[in-house]
């Protein structure tokens, strides 16, 4: 079931939780995909699987550093491929200049190449 408020944020660590905690003040529902939900520590917001955090709603953040970009998403989206249907994906991974390789795909390119996605922007720093 979707609800029309409700965002979701595969990802939980501080970046996905900092997001969250925006999202509630500014009256969303907020559900957090984990790969590991039952390890979570109870947190004013509700987390579960990756799988079903995608399900949840039409919106969905990717807060995950970039080394779990396939384990994370990818890995699950090959099983089910129709999980992005109808959604919104935003993006938040982001190198730091230091590990920034240019000759390496960024996670949008990746999701592009795996065939989850009809088009892919990608900018560099």
């Amino acid at each position: 079931m979707r609800d029309n408020r409700c965002i979701s944020i595969v990802g939980c660590g501080s970046m996905g939780f900092a997001l969250a905690h925006r999202l509630l003040l500014s009256g969303f529902t907020v559900v957090m995909g984990s790969r590991y939900p039952d390890k979570r520590k109870e947190t004013e917001f509700e987390i579960v699987s990756i799988d079903e955090c995608i399900r949840r709603s039409t919106i969905i953040f990717i807060a995950i550093h970039p080394e779990h970009y396939i384990d994370s998403l990818v890995s699950h989206l090959e099983r089910d491929p129709s999980l992005l249907n109808e959604k919104i994906l935003v993006d938040l991974s982001n190198q730091t200049r230091k590990k920034l390789n240019l000759n390496e795909p960024s996670n949008a390119d990746q999701s592009v190449r795996y065939g989850f996605s009809s088009s892919s922007t990608s900018t560099g720093t």
